[in-house]
C-alpha cells in the first residue's frame, strides 16, 4: 500500500495507464478507436455535468449490483458500442471507477502519439487572423512533428496577446505578462 500521497499519484496514473492502453489495444482500426474516444468523451462529460449519475458511478457506498445496472442502462441509453459498455462496466467491477477520468485523457493521449497529433490550446484577448494562425500552426508543426489540432478560446482578461498551451507548457506572448516581465526588469535594475 502508498505510504505517501506521491506514491498514491504515481500508482493512480500507472493504473490508469495500462488500463487505456489495453483499451486502445483492443480498437484494432482508426474508426473504432476513434468511436471509443467519442464515447468515453461522452460518458465523461455526462460525469461531469450531471452530479446523480456521478455520485452512483464513482461513490463506494452504492450496492454493486445496482450501481452495474444504473451504469449499464446509462451507457445503453447513451448508445455506446459494445466495447465502451463493457470496458466501464469492467472498471466497476474491478472497482476502479475513480480511474475513469485518467484513463480517457490517457486514452486520448495515446490515440493522439499513434495518430501523430498534437493538441494545442490558443487564448486570446479577441479573434485572431487565419494568416496568425496558420503560422501557430506551422510553427508547432515544425517544433513537433505532429498534425496540429488547435482549439481556439477567447479571453478578453487578457487585454492583449496570446496565450498557448502545449500539454503541460505554456508559452505566455500576453500583454499581462509583458507587463510583468517589465516591471520585473524595472525592480531588478532600480534594486
Amino acid at each position: 500500500m502508498p505510504s505517501t500521497v506521491g506514491e498514491s499519484l504515481v500508482k493512480h496514473k500507472n493504473l490508469a495507464q495500462r488500463y487505456a492502453k489495453a483499451l486502445l489495444s483492443l480498437t484494432e482500426d482508426a474508426s473504432k478507436s476513434t468511436k471509443v474516444a467519442e464515447e468515453l468523451l461522452a460518458l465523461r462529460e455526462l460525469l461531469e455535468s450531471n452530479e446523480e449519475f456521478k455520485t452512483v458511478f464513482t461513490v463506494p457506498g452504492f450496492e454493486h449490483n445496482q450501481r452495474h445496472q444504473t451504469v449499464k442502462l446509462v451507457l445503453e441509453k447513451l448508445g455506446v458500442e459494445t466495447l465502451t459498455k463493457n470496458f466501464v462496466l469492467l472498471l466497476l467491477d474491478k472497482k476502479r471507477a475513480q480511474l475513469f477520468q485518467s484513463i480517457q485523457e490517457t486514452f486520448q493521449q495515446l490515440l493522439n502519439e499513434k495518430r501523430k497529433q498534437l493538441h494545442i490550446r490558443v487564448v486570446s484577448a479577441k479573434e485572431l487572423s487565419e494568416d496568425y494562425l496558420k503560422q501557430l500552426e506551422e510553427h508547432f508543426h515544425k517544433k513537433t512533428q505532429q498534425d496540429i489540432i488547435m482549439h481556439k478560446e477567447i479571453d478578453p482578461a487578457l487585454i492583449g496577446g496570446v496565450k498557448v498551451w502545449v500539454g503541460n507548457t505554456v508559452y505566455d506572448g500576453s500583454v499581462e505578462n509583458r507587463l510583468a516581465q517589465l516591471k520585473e526588469n524595472l525592480v531588478q535594475q532600480l534594486a
